[in-house]
């Protein structure tokens, strides 16, 4: 057999494809370069609607770029683009740069149910009916998309979620302001109360009567309580429009005498603290006789930084029975009940009374 029939097999020319040669070496699989990739890889995907990453947050609030120059986009035979002046027409819009598109912030930010999602989720950018148009038959300009959008019920209720987020971080949470409303009005309770006690106190102190005969706001003469109120009131709004609630204002005669017995229970309690630290006291008693009742008057007698005070600390009611026994078991009673049963009595005084301090039936 021939050699070169033989070796002819192997030399045998290859057939050469149509393809051209770019193709094929472009087509030709190398270990060391990455996969080609299928048809369909090499195809575009379409656009997916995503958030832009340039819309302000709830720190940041609205971004609302003003630009020289924003992107135009062609609408039939024109060339339309954002306008900055709509800023100054709705506070809740911002536009993305990066989507050259306008947002909704309030909705993006607050809303909870699904709304429509041009304003949240794809962004406006139909400049041509940014502004309204002019509908069939209509001799009035329709509303623009972004009034529409101004409109809606869902954006309304985002506005105030967004207004209430605002006042919040500014005047601090719902509870904060609660409490601080509640601690503003029991602070002018509290000095509207002392108001009232400073006036009491000036009544005492002057031993003037504080009710009159007739209180109503017809009488001509109400009492000194009442009038002093009418006084302060005239000069003080703060307490005048208090003192204006006739049902709540705290001056009826009941108060009057709760505000009396409160100041007179801090005035003993003072007096028995002094009692206390000098460490021992004189007692002086004396009865009279008020309305068919015996009352035993309690007065103390003692010394403080080196001057000597007396002062009436109360009365006792004894009109079941006045002997010597009776009258000393109300004096202890009243001692032990203030607790000065203990401090030592360095002197008595009965205004001479025989029942008291007689050799036979005294103490």
């Amino acid at each position: 057999m021939d050699k070169k029939k033989v070796f002819s097999i192997f030399n045998k020319p290859k057939k050469v494809s149509s393809t051209s040669t770019v193709d094929t070496v472009e087509n030709q699989n190398n270990p060391d370069d990455p996969p080609s990739f299928s048809k369909s890889m090499k195809q575009p995907n379409k656009e997916v609607d995503c958030m832009p990453t340039d819309l302000g947050d709830l720190q940041s609030g609205p971004i609302r770029p003003k630009l020289q120059v924003y992107p135009k986009t062609k609408f039939g035979n024109q060339n339309r683009a954002f306008s900055a002046v709509w800023y100054e027409y709705f506070d809740w819009l911002e536009y993305s740069i990066e989507k050259d598109a306008i947002f909704c912030y309030a909705c993006r930010n607050f809303s909870t149910h699904s709304v429509e999602d041009t304003f949240v989720q794809k962004g406006f950018k139909n400049w041509k009916k940014i502004s309204g148009s002019t509908g069939s038959g209509s001799s009035k300009r329709s509303k623009s998309k972004l009034a529409l959008h101004a409109a809606c019920k869902q954006h309304l209720i985002n506005r105030e979620k967004c207004n209430s987020y605002i006042l919040s971080k500014k005047n601090g949470s719902v509870h904060a302001v609660l409490s601080t409303a509640h601690s503003e009005q029991i602070e002018k309770n509290r000095n509207y109360v002392k108001t009232l006690i400073d006036l009491i106190l000036f009544l005492a102190r002057q031993g003037l009567a504080y009710r009159g005969h007739l209180e109503s706001k017809d009488s001509n003469n109400q009492g000194n309580f009442k009038e002093l109120c009418n006084v302060m009131a005239k000069y003080n709004p703060t307490f005048a429009t208090q003192y204006a609630l006739q049902h709540t204002n705290y001056s009826s005669w009941k108060i009057q005498n709760e505000l009396i017995n409160c100041c007179s229970n801090t005035v003993l309690l003072n007096i028995i603290s002094d009692i206390k630290d000098c460490g021992y006291f004189a007692l002086m008693c004396d009865e009279a006789r008020c309305f068919k009742e015996e009352q035993l008057a309690l007065c103390v007698r003692y010394s403080k930084n080196l001057h000597i005070f007396e002062r009436f600390v109360g009365f006792v009611d004894v009109s079941i029975s006045q002997n010597a026994e009776a009258l000393s078991s109300a004096i202890l009673s009243f001692l032990d009940k203030h607790n000065i049963l203990n401090v030592p009595i360095i002197a008595q005084s009965y205004d001479g009374a025989n029942v008291m301090s007689g050799d036979h039936n005294g103490n």
